[in-house]
């Protein structure tokens, strides 16, 4: 073993996640991913961004080190697993909030119907191995233009292109003070998106990470919110990175070492079970994680938390998958295609239930 992932004669586990909502998240403020692994001395879990080295923190987007644990977007799962990376998804969650299209109020544009004609912002990092900023705000405008029946042809498309990486956007400080990776943390991507909208270069924008950051544009500068994908009625349709996300781990890991995923599942069920009962407590946890106020994060996602934490594999998560490993084989992201199906595991999940449905029934029954 390199020092990457082992300590000693300890397997080093790694975990990441992205600044949305999900139940490894909570299971993290809760400590509950501590308890779990506390005091073996076999394995240990250590938190992804704690490492120094950029090709460690890379692997929150690629999986290139060695038992990763990551929730996050779907893109980035999928272009490594596309690139070679042998990893298998342990469990799926559908974050249920906003994700905009938004324009300044003086614009005139109040519905998608009038952004044709208009120039859209799309940021573009071409140094990095998968773009997830450029690809999920071209699904976002290719929804809210086919709900008008328009298409990109209708529009003018302004890319802007980002030299800083998204390693140091994970590094930034409120990113680093959520514990978080994957995105900008929303208030530093605000000049990004909203000077080019300011100085009119653009006509509209997409919100970018779904959920508080809409509602945070919308309530600080009075921008417009022209379409959300979440408004229709299809939920098939509303498929994009964070729709669904994707809770994944190493393959060799599931087989060598199945009860090691298994504890970490039974850590993340807890929090939703949590989650549920103490939905407020939930919400404010869920506001660290988007680095956000409360206000805003209860906005977002109050009304469907619950949902939005579920770690399954429901059908309409498995074929929102499907949709999007089609759509990046279509944008031409993909090394190459492959079985989306063989590349599910709900053994480990399934077994975690079991698990926790036990140990609930046995501490029911102490006297």
């Amino acid at each position: 073993m390199t020092a990457s992932h082992a300590t000693g004669r300890r397997l080093r586990l790694w975990y990441t996640r992205c600044p949305v909502p999900t139940g490894l998240g909570i299971a993290i403020h809760l400590g509950l991913l501590d308890q779990a692994f506390l005091g073996d001395p076999e394995a240990e879990l250590v938190l992804l961004q704690s490492a120094a080295d950029p090709g460690v923190l890379q692997a929150h987007f690629t999986h290139a080190e060695p038992n990763v644990f990551r929730q996050g977007g779907n893109y980035p799962a999928i272009w490594a697993r596309s690139n070679g990376a042998d990893t298998r998804v342990i469990g799926l969650s559908y974050v249920r909030g906003p994700q905009t299209v938004l324009a300044l109020p003086e614009s005139g544009i109040r519905s998608a119907a009038d952004l044709k004609g208009k120039r859209l912002l799309l940021q573009r990092r071409p140094h990095e191995p998968i773009d997830f900023v450029y690809a999920t705000a071209l699904r976002t405008y290719e929804r809210a233009l086919a709900s008008a029946g328009l298409s990109l042809d209708d529009v003018t498309l302004v890319v802007q292109e980002q030299s800083r990486g998204f390693i140091a956007d994970s590094r930034s400080p409120l990113a680093s003070q959520a514990g978080c990776a994957g995105t900008v943390a929303p208030a530093g991507r605000y000049t990004d998106l909203l000077f080019p909208l300011i100085r009119g270069e653009v006509d509209a924008i997409a919100s970018g990470t779904i959920g508080s950051p809409t509602i945070q544009l919308e309530f600080l500068f009075g921008l417009r919110r022209v379409f959300d994908l979440f408004d229709l009625q299809d939920e098939l349709l509303r498929a994009n990175n964070s729709t669904p996300l994707v809770l994944a781990v190493n393959g060799d890991l599931v087989e060598r070492r199945p009860d090691l995923v298994e504890r970490l599942l039974v850590a993340v069920l807890e929090a939703e079970d949590w989650a549920a009962s103490n939905p407020l407590e939930a919400l404010r946890l869920v506001a660290r994680e988007q680095t956000t106020a409360e206000r805003f994060a209860g906005e977002a996602f109050a009304s469907d938390l619950q949902r939005t934490l579920a770690l399954d594999f429901d059908p309409l998560k498995v074929a929102a998958l499907h949709a999007q490993h089609d759509y990046l084989d279509q944008l031409g992201f993909l090394p190459r295609r492959f079985d989306v199906d063989a590349w599910l595991a709900p053994e480990p999940l399934a077994r975690a239930r079991r698990t926790l449905r036990e140990r609930t029934f046995a501490a029911r029954s102490l006297p």
